[in-house]
C-alpha cells in the first residue's frame, strides 16, 4: 500500500529502496524524510496520515538535517498493530 503522501507509488518504491541502504529510525518510516513544508501541504490535501509528525533541526536549517518525528502514541500502536509488542 501507497501512503497517500507520495505522488505515486513508484516513488514510494524508490524511497523503500533507499531506505534499505540508509535505514530510517524505527517506528518513524517515511516520516523520517518529509519537510514541515511539505507536510503542510499534505495536511492542506487532507493526504497526511500523520499530522502530530514533529521536526528536529539536527544542523543549519540544510533539508538534509531536518527528521520528522511521529508522536510515540503512534510509534506504539503501529508496533501493537504488527505484533511487536
Amino acid at each position: 500500500m501507497t501512503p497517500d503522501c507520495f505522488p505515486s507509488r513508484m516513488e514510494y518504491l524508490e524511497w523503500m529502496h533507499t531506505a534499505r541502504m540508509h535505514k530510517p529510525a524505527e517506528g518513524h518510516e517515511y516520516c523520517e524524510d518529509c519537510l514541515p513544508e511539505y507536510q503542510a501541504k499534505m495536511i492542506r490535501a487532507r493526504r497526511c496520515q500523520y499530522p502530530g509528525t514533529t521536526f528536529i533541526d539536527h544542523g543549519e536549517g540544510r533539508d538534509f538535517s531536518i527528521i520528522g518525528r511521529r508522536p510515540q502514541k503512534i510509534v506504539w500502536k503501529l508496533k501493537m498493530d504488527a505484533g511487536l509488542m
